[in-house]
C-alpha cells in the first residue's frame, strides 16, 4: 500500500517503503519504475535503437510519391502548424528537400485569422503554387480539406502524431503513428515523424552523404515542447540531439542559444523546454510563425540575418511574458472572486485576452489549482475560443465529448485541448462539465507528488548523484527522482529575486551538514527544527567545481 504524507504543498506518495543500501541498488530501484525493457537499452539510448521508419502505415507511398516529385520537378508545398512541433517540423523537412533539390515552399496559418489545421480559404489562395503538399504536425482531421485539394488534382502526404476521427482524410498517403492500422511501436510528435520520413527517403534513394545529424538537435527540441513522454524513441532523440546541440545544429538554433544566454555545449531538457521552446513559440503567440520556420532554415552565409530573427524571438518572448503575467493576475482575481477554485473545473475567461497565450495561463492555473483549467479568449463575433489543460486521472477530450452539443468544435488530447463555444451556452456547458467530473474521487483534485524513496543519510553523496545523473535526459515520463529524508534545519536565508527563494544549511541524522535551496520558499520557520524534506538530489557545477546540493520541492513536519 502506499504510504502517504502531507506537506505544506503536495500530498507526497512514498513509492517505495524499503531503503536502499547503496547507490547501485537505488538506481536499479529508480529503474524499475522507469524502464519496462532492457536495462542497458534505457541507459544507453543509442540512435541504433530507433524503429525502423517504414514501420510507419504509408510510409513507403510518401517516399514514392516525394521521389516523384522531385525527379519531375513538381512543385511542393509544406504545410506546418504554428507551435513548436509544427515549426519545427517544417524546417526540418524544407531543408532536406533543399538538400534534394526540390522545388519546395513552405506555409505556417496564423493562428489569429486561419486558425489551427489545414485552412481551405489559405489552400485555394495558393492552389496555384503546388502540385503536391504535405502537411506537418496536422491535417489528420482534415476530411474537408483534403477532400477539396483532391478535387483540384491535387497530391495529398498527411504527416501528423494527433488522434484520427472515425474517418482518415482522403490522402495519397497519411504517416501518423496514431492511425489505428499502423503498427508504429512508439508515440512520437510531428517534427520526429518527419525525421522518419526523411530518413526513409535518404534510405531510399540513395543519399547516404547528407547527415542527419543537424536534425536531432531540432527533432529534440520538438520533443521536448511537445511535452512528449522522455521514453523509449523519445528518449533516444532527446538524448542524441543534446549530445549533438553543440557542434551540430543548425545555425538558427545555435544564434537562439547566444541570445537566451545558453551555451550549447551545456543544452539540457529545462533549456529545451523553458528557454528555446517559448521563444520559438513567441512568434506564433503573438505575431506569425513563420519567422520560426525561417530562423531554422538560414545557414553561416546568413548569420546576420538569422541573429535578427532570433532577437526578435526573444523580444517577442519578453512581450508574452508580460502579457501572460497580465492575463494570470486577472484570471486569478476571477477565480478568487466567484470562488472558482472550489469547483472541479475553473473556467475562466475575458474579451481581449490574447488567444495565443490563453494555453499558457491554461496550464499555470492548473498547476496552482490542480484541477482541469478553461481559458477563453472573447473574439470579436462573439464566439468564445479556449484552450484547456488537464490533471492526471482526467482525459479532458473524453469529458469534452461528453459536453460536445455545447460546443461549436473541439479537440486535443487527455490532457491539452482546445475548443469554440457561442458565449449563450457557456454557463450550460460549465454545469454540465462540472456535474460529469463529480463522479471522480475528490483525491484527484489534490496536487501530488510521486517520491521515489526515502533516502538514509549515507548516500547523500555525489556517487549516488552521478549514479541518477545516468537516468537522464528528465522529462515526462522520466521524472528527475524525488526522495524524502529526516533533517534539521541549522539556518536559512532567502536569495533572488524579492528574497523568493530560500538557501539553507540541513543537517542529517548522522550529524552531516549539506548544503539545499528552495525555490519561490520561506523556510525560515523551520530553522531549529526537525523537519521531512521532499528534494532531488543533484551535482552543483559552479566556478570550475563541482559539489552536492539538495533542491527541496517541499517539508513537512510529520
Amino acid at each position: 500500500m502506499t504510504r502517504l504524507i502531507q506537506g505544506a504543498r503536495y500530498q507526497w506518495q512514498i513509492a517505495h517503503a524499503s531503503r536502499p543500501a547503496n547507490s547501485e541498488e537505488l538506481l536499479e530501484l529508480l529503474l524499475s519504475d522507469r524502464c519496462d525493457d532492457d536495462r542497458n537499452l534505457f541507459l544507453q539510448a543509442d540512435l541504433s535503437h530507433l524503429a525502423d521508419p517504414f514501420l510507419l502505415r504509408d510510409m513507403a507511398k510518401a517516399v514514392e510519391l516525394l521521389d516523384a516529385a522531385i525527379q519531375q520537378s513538381l512543385p511542393i508545398l509544406v504545410y506546418g502548424d504554428f507551435d513548436v512541433d509544427g515549426t519545427v517540423g517544417t524546417a526540418m523537412l524544407v531543408r532536406f528537400l533543399r538538400e534534394l533539390g526540390a522545388r519546395v515552399d513552405y506555409f505556417i496559418p496564423s493562428r489569429f485569422t486561419e486558425g489551427y489545421g489545414l485552412n481551405r480559404a489559405a489552400l485555394e489562395s495558393r492552389s496555384q503554387d503546388f502540385h503536391l503538399l504535405i502537411s506537418v504536425d496536422c491535417g489528420i482531421t482534415a476530411i474537408d480539406e483534403v477532400a477539396f485539394l483532391k478535387s483540384l488534382g491535387k497530391q495529398v502526404i498527411i504527416t501528423d502524431h494527433h488522434l484520427p476521427g472515425n474517418q482518415l482524410p482522403p490522402a495519397d498517403a497519411i504517416v501518423d503513428p496514431h492511425r489505428p492500422d499502423c503498427p508504429y511501436p512508439h508515440a512520437i510528435c510531428g517534427a520526429a515523424v518527419v525525421l522518419k520520413l526523411i530518413t526513409a527517403l535518404r534510405r531510399t534513394i540513395g543519399r547516404a552523404e547528407l547527415s542527419l545529424a543537424p536534425y536531432l538537435p531540432l527533432a529534440s527540441l520538438a520533443t521536448v515542447a511537445d511535452v512528449m513522454e522522455i521514453r523509449h524513441e523519445n528518449r533516444v532523440l532527446v538524448k542524441q540531439g543534446l549530445r549533438l546541440f553543440a557542434d551540430k545544429a543548425v545555425t538558427g538554433l545555435r544564434l537562439l542559444c547566444e541570445v537566451a544566454g545558453i551555451d550549447p555545449g551545456k543544452m539540457s531538457v529545462y533549456g529545451l523546454g523553458f528557454q528555446l521552446g517559448p521563444r520559438v513559440n513567441a512568434a506564433g503567440r503573438m505575431e506569425n510563425a513563420r519567422d520560426s520556420v525561417e530562423l531554422f532554415l538560414l545557414d553561416e552565409p546568413q548569420r546576420e540575418q538569422a541573429l535578427s530573427i532570433a532577437r526578435q524571438l526573444d523580444d517577442l518572448n519578453r512581450q508574452r511574458q508580460e502579457v501572460e503575467q497580465s492575463m494570470v493576475e486577472e484570471a486569478r482575481e476571477q477565480i478568487q472572486r466567484h470562488k472558482l477554485h472550489e469547483q472541479r473545473a475553473i473556467i475562466v475567461g475575458s474579451r481581449g485576452w490574447n488567444e495565443g497565450v490563453i494555453g499558457i495561463v491554461a496550464g499555470r492555473l492548473k498547476s496552482r489549482y490542480h484541477r482541469p483549467c478553461i481559458v477563453y479568449s472573447q473574439l470579436e463575433d462573439g464566439t468564445l475560443k479556449a484552450s484547456c489543460r488537464s490533471v492526471d486521472g482526467i482525459d479532458l477530450h473524453h469529458e469534452l465529448q461528453q459536453c460536445a452539443h455545447h460546443l461549436v468544435k473541439f479537440g486535443g488530447h487527455a490532457m491539452a485541448a482546445g475548443l469554440q463555444i457561442q458565449q449563450s451556452n457557456l454557463e450550460a456547458f460549465r454545469q454540465n462539465l462540472l456535474k460529469n467530473l463529480s463522479r471522480f474521487p475528490e483525491d484527484l483534485f489534490k496536487a501530488k507528488c510521486t517520491v521515489d524513496a526515502c533516502l538514509p543519510a549515507p548516500l547523500l553523496s555525489m556517487d549516488t548523484a552521478h549514479a541518477i545523473n545516468r537516468l537522464e535526459p528528465f522529462g515526462n515520463g522520466n521524472p528527475e527522482p524525488l526522495f524524502s529524508g529526516d533533517f534539521t534545519v541549522l539556518d536559512s536565508y532567502q536569495c533572488g529575486r524579492e528574497g523568493s527563494h530560500c538557501r539553507l544549511t540541513i543537517q542529517d541524522s548522522e550529524g552531516k551538514r549539506h548544503q539545499a535551496i528552495a525555490f519561490s520558499n520561506n523556510l525560515q520557520a523551520a530553522v531549529g527544527k526537525q523537519v521531512k524534506l521532499c528534494f532531488k538530489l543533484r551535482v552543483n557545477h559552479f566556478r570550475g567545481k563541482d559539489s552536492l546540493e539538495m533542491q527541496i520541492e517541499d517539508h513537512s513536519y510529520h
